[in-house]
């Protein structure tokens, strides 16, 4: 087998502010997942404006890795700036009406788990010197996954039915992120 220098998708200092990032939505979306799940009728309106805040934040951090990502291809690239802007449109959304907008934000977060996971999948290639490539694209499944469970079971339930579900995803979603987050690299 021939040694071949991986060349990194991102240039170094950009990994460490992607990983703090990553690691910043990944434990809020653990807290907001177990919250939702004790406490789904307290924390409806809470919930989905920081779904909404969440979802900004991530939909950036997309938009960011689009642009400052080396060595992907022009479709890889674009697929991360539409899925960017969707989830920073959709989050915007959610935090101007998070009482009634849950079951549209449900579908929403279905549909970008989806996305991302098979961005996660297909764009497992150019994370090789972030992350391991086996468990970037188990992560893009469990996402992809849980995004079909969340379309499935999120369009004829009840609010505390689709809060209980989307607590139970984020959660795991949001570990399957913890687990993957990008090797932290030394600065210089």
């Amino acid at each position: 087998m021939i040694n071949q220098e991986v060349r990194p998708a991102l240039p170094p200092e950009a990994v460490n502010a992607v990983r703090s990032g990553m690691l910043f939505t990944a434990v809020l979306g653990v807290v907001l997942g177990v919250l939702i799940m004790v406490w789904p009728g307290v924390t409806a309106f809470v919930a989905g404006l920081l779904f909404g805040i969440a979802l900004v934040v991530a939909g950036l951090f997309r938009l960011f890795f689009s642009f400052a990502s080396v060595g992907l291809t022009f479709g890889l690239r674009m697929l991360m700036l539409v899925l960017g802007i969707l989830m920073v449109f959709c989050g915007a959304i959610a935090i101007i009406s998070p009482a009634d907008a849950w079951w549209m934000l449900a579908i929403f977060i279905g549909i970008g788990w989806i996305f991302g996971g098979f961005q996660d999948i297909f764009g497992a290639r150019a994370d090789v010197s972030i992350a391991p490539r086996w468990l970037v694209i188990v992560g893009g499944v469990i996402s992809v996954l849980a995004g079909i469970v969340m379309l499935i079971f999120s369009p004829g339930t009840t609010v505390p039915a689709i809060m209980w579900l989307l607590g139970l995803l984020l959660v795991v979603v949001s570990i399957v992120t913890l687990v993957s987050l990008p090797k932290k690299v030394p600065t210089s």
